[in-house]
């Protein structure tokens, strides 16, 4: 019997642990990293928690909007990211607590594409003041179109 993780409507993740089930608050987390059968969710100023569950679980639940897989082992919160940069044909994520987060080179393209939709993310909501979760957002893998759903309205960018 697998354990999944469940999403309430406020955004809190609740994974299984030992000693029952744990919540997270996705706007708490730096990155997660994957480790074996289970997952090392960091956080900027909180303590390390591990969880049993595979990280397509955990990038499953999280807003692929502010999320991005970096790899096999990582997923970033892009809210905070300091900076990148390349190193040779990699691409390093600085996050604002210095640590440094690599790319795979599988995942360089469409971290480029991704940082250039997050940042038009981020300027429309300033713009706009529209709350994070009435926006869904769904990435097309063949293409860097991405289609918003915003209030049952259909907007491509």
């Amino acid at each position: 019997m697998k354990q999944k993780t469940e999403t309430d409507d406020f955004g809190i993740i609740s994974f299984p642990s030992a000693n029952g089930r744990k919540t997270v608050n996705p706007d708490d987390i730096a990155y997660i990293e994957a480790d074996g059968h289970s997952i090392d969710i960091h956080f900027i100023n909180l303590p390390q928690r591990t969880f049993c569950v595979c990280l397509k679980y955990a990038q499953e639940r999280l807003n692929p909007i502010c999320f991005f897989r970096c790899g096999g082992s990582y997923i970033v919160n892009m809210n905070f990211k300091k900076r990148y940069r390349h190193k040779k044909r990699n691409i390093i994520v600085k996050l604002k607590n210095n640590v440094e987060i690599p790319v795979s080179k599988r995942s360089v393209l469409k971290f480029t594409a991704f940082l250039k939709e997050f940042a038009k993310y981020k300027r429309r909501m300033k713009r706009k003041r529209v709350p994070l979760m009435n926006i869904i957002i769904v990435l097309s893998l063949g293409c860097s179109n991405f289609v918003f759903y915003l209030f049952d309205r259909l907007i491509i960018c």
